[in-house]
């Protein structure tokens, strides 16, 4: 998987990325596995640069799953470091599928 994150409406000293998978059902907290975070920037990033990354789906990594019980699901979470200010977090669904 390959892609190029904008950044958006933010000055940002550095940014992360990671994989995360979820269980979300409605009546339990999710059950999430995370890949380890990969900086993908130090220092300075300006507002609207695009910075370029491949994240890898991990070998063993189960595939989206929904159905009326709930779901199964693989997200990419970017997060943006501001000074002085809160940090910026992103999470964008995949689609990971069997095979």
């Amino acid at each position: 998987m390959k892609g190029s994150d904008p950044i958006l409406d933010t000055r940002s000293r550095g940014l992360e990325a990671w994989l995360r998978f979820a269980e979300r059902v409605p009546t339990q907290a999710p059950v999430v596995r995370e890949t380890p975070r990969v900086r993908l920037t130090a220092g300075r990033v300006e507002t609207g640069a695009a910075v370029p990354f491949a994240p890898a789906v991990p070998d063993d990594a189960l595939p989206s799953v929904e159905s009326e019980w709930g779901q199964l699901a693989w997200s990419l979470v970017v997060q943006a470091d501001r000074p002085r200010r809160r940090g910026v977090r992103e999470e964008l669904e995949l689609e990971v599928v069997a095979g």
